[in-house]
């Protein structure tokens, strides 16, 4: 997963009032909410989709453990993947 940027518009307010927090905060563990596990998951089958020319109702039934693409999930995939490949035609 990728790392949050250390000097991120949303901590401004913070960082530029107390510079130091920067390198303070660097060793705080940002542990990842249900929203976001659930958007990774999503974005690593529209990846997959986008990568091999998949369609993500292939991938209906399909669980990381935590979470499983239904229906729903696939059908919101499919707007992104549509989005993308408009973008890339």
């Amino acid at each position: 997963m990728s790392s949050h940027a250390k000097l991120s518009p949303s901590s401004s307010s913070r960082w530029i009032a107390c510079p130091g927090s920067v390198r303070l905060s660097e060793d705080v563990p940002d542990p990842a909410g249900e929203a976001a596990r659930e958007g990774t998951f999503a974005h690593a089958i529209a990846e997959q989709c986008l990568k091999e020319d998949k369609s993500p109702f292939e991938f209906v039934g399909h669980s990381d453990g935590e979470f499983t693409c239904d229906n729903e999930m696939a059908t919101h995939i499919s707007v992104y993947v549509d989005a993308v490949n408009a973008l890339a035609d």
